[in-house]
């Protein structure tokens, strides 16, 4: 009399465990599906942003590649760029030797960028590009994490005469895409 309700429970215990794995599969795949969706919106976010900025940095290329001798000119173009895009906490011309010719925000004296991590690439990688993200320190710039954009400058002979650097917090850009 004990064996049929034990016989029963065996097979009603597998099928719960069955359904259970089954819910947690599907559960799992709606999770997936959803983590790719923010990550698509995030990666269009990026390119979206970083469209914007080669667009605005290239139309400002020109003027800045050729004001390296004239500080005031640097300064109001560097100024024009960070204003019109809120997310660059700084916007910079680098000249060829890695000196910082002119800053959107204010130095506390001369600078120079030879130790980031892009700026031995910057004679090699001509046009808009992404550097790596790299801890800027508050002596420096702000302080926080950065991903500096970067679009390398000639002057009007095609002479490489620098870089113009914007940097971009990245907690400010995970909250401009929504994924902070």
């Amino acid at each position: 009399t004990c064996a049929l309700p034990i016989s029963l429970a065996v097979p009603l215990l597998s099928l719960q465990a069955w359904w259970g794995v089954q819910q947690y599969e599907e559960a799992r795949e709606g999770a997936e599906i959803n983590a790719l969706g923010i990550a698509d919106a995030a990666a269009l976010g990026v390119r979206q942003f970083l469209g914007q900025a080669e667009e605005l940095m290239s139309a400002s290329s020109e003027r800045l590649a050729n004001s390296t001798t004239d500080a005031e000119t640097c300064r109001q173009g560097v100024d024009a760029v960070a204003d019109f895009i809120p997310l660059f906490d700084n916007v910079m011309v680098v000249g060829r030797d890695g000196s910082v010719f002119c800053s959107h925000i204010e130095l506390s004296g001369p600078m120079s960028v030879t130790s980031w991590p892009w700026f031995d690439q910057v004679w090699e990688r001509p046009g808009f590009w992404v550097g790596g993200p790299q801890r800027v320190h508050r002596r420096d710039i702000s302080g926080d994490w950065h991903l500096p954009l970067i679009l390398t400058l000639y002057s009007a002979s095609g002479e490489f005469n620098g870089a113009l650097v914007a940097q971009v917090d990245l907690i400010d850009l995970g909250d401009y895409i929504g994924v902070a």
